[in-house]
């Protein structure tokens, strides 16, 4: 009984080793097909636009602020109490309006990043699906360091990242 079971492993083993064997693999450098491709180009365009209006406007809160405080500093000592404590909230309220600026626009950011990655890593799926099963490849992993080796031969980022460009302008 153990035999057969031995055997039977056994064969499950070879069998499964000669079908791996058989596959033809390709690996892909995905986040360098992500870093300098067309697509991940003019998204990161648009995420640095939309990082600057951002900064630009938060830069002019900032400088608000700091002018408010730089009055107050100026009129202290000429100012009656409840003037200066009027401008203190004044301060307070503006830099909590600040922080809350910058916590909207973080989020917004996160959003917009999602909304223009999604569209991205779909095509790019489908880019690497298409490609794969035009030139016969039955496996495609991601390249990964602990990949001591990988031929040229099967190394198809440059490919992938053609292909990309090439499906990113027909959507356009």
């Amino acid at each position: 009984m153990r035999k057969i079971i031995f055997i039977a492993i056994a064969a499950t083993l070879l069998f499964s080793a000669t079908a791996f064997a058989a596959s033809k693999i390709a690996v892909v450098n995905v986040p360098q097909v992500l870093g300098t491709s067309q697509p991940a180009m003019e998204v990161k365009a648009q995420l640095e636009a939309s990082v600057k209006k951002y900064q630009d406007i938060l830069r002019a809160k900032a400088v608000e602020i700091r002018d408010l405080q730089a009055k107050r500093e100026k009129q202290k000592k000429i100012l009656k109490p409840e003037a200066l404590e009027s401008m203190d909230k004044d301060i307070r309220e503006k830099a909590f309006k600040y922080k809350e600026s910058q916590k909207e626009y973080d989020a917004k950011l996160k959003e917009q990043q999602a909304e223009l990655k999604r569209p991205m890593y779909v095509m790019l799926e489908k880019v690497i699906d298409s490609y794969a099963a035009k030139n016969g490849y039955d496996i495609v992993v991601n390249e990964v360091p602990g990949v001591l080796y990988v031929s040229k031969n099967n190394d198809i980022t440059a490919a992938v990242i053609q292909e990309f460009n090439k499906a990113w302008k027909t959507k356009k």
